[in-house]
């Protein structure tokens, strides 16, 4: 994890983002999914991704039904206020 740190880390100094991944042994593209989770979560972004269990599963399904359905409401509620 700590090579990922500092890669992600890396905000663009002389060596470049490809002269890093080179050094690194890593394509350019898994440097952008370490900065892009580095950059929305900070350094708990970088930690192995584990196996999700069913219930995490089970809510995020249901946060995804949940969302859709205030999407749906607002839409109703901008077509009557409309």
């Amino acid at each position: 994890m700590d090579d990922r740190r500092e890669i992600s880390h890396y905000s663009g100094g002389r060596e470049g983002v490809v002269a890093t991944c080179r050094k690194h042994g890593i394509y350019a593209s898994t440097y952008n999914q370490w900065k892009k989770r580095y950059d929305i979560s900070g350094i708990d972004g970088l930690s192995r991704r584990i196996s999700r269990d069913p219930e995490f599963e089970r809510l995020m399904r249901e946060n995804r039904r949940l969302k859709q359905l205030l999407v749906d409401k607002e839409l109703e509620l901008k077509g009557i206020a409309a």
